[in-house]
């Protein structure tokens, strides 16, 4: 499922070009150019995500493909209702964006944990090619949501 949102978000955000924050990220206000790439330069993982690297940065971002609550992707777990105001405030259409979810991953000694942050997912308008981080205010989006990587 998530194998096919990838290879699906790849063709959409041509990666490798420009994704503009025009906004920012949260807690990184300075950062507004951004390109989607590959997570491993080599290509060759089957892993689910991506790498949003700020231009003319080392900080990088490691995002996962959510999908389109309005479109005919694979299923995502956001409710189009909680999306669409946020969506008409940034002027994106139904059918031109798709959602990233920002992963974190912690290595403790024998343990590693990845999470996601459902609660702030960013939105790309695949059309302008802009992207903004929101914040949903349905507390069962959790910010820490543990994904199963084995």
């Amino acid at each position: 499922m998530i194998n096919a949102q990838l290879k699906q978000q790849e063709t959409k955000a041509k990666l490798g070009h420009s994704i503009n924050f025009p906004k920012g990220l949260i807690g990184f206000d300075g950062l507004s150019g951004f390109t989607l790439e590959p997570l491993f330069a080599d290509k060759s993982t089957d892993l689910p995500f991506l790498r949003l690297q700020a231009k003319g940065q080392t900080t990088n971002f490691i995002v996962m493909p959510m999908g389109n609550p309005f479109g005919d992707e694979e299923p995502t777990p956001y409710m189009p209702e909680e999306i669409e105001p946020h969506l008409e405030l940034l002027k994106v259409e139904k059918n031109k964006f798709s959602m990233f979810a920002l992963v974190a991953i912690k290595n403790n000694k024998d343990d590693v944990s990845v999470t996601a942050n459902l609660r702030a997912p960013v939105i790309v308008d695949f059309e302008s090619m802009n992207a903004w981080q929101i914040i949903l205010d349905n507390k069962a989006y959790d910010i820490a949501y543990k994904l199963n990587v084995d």
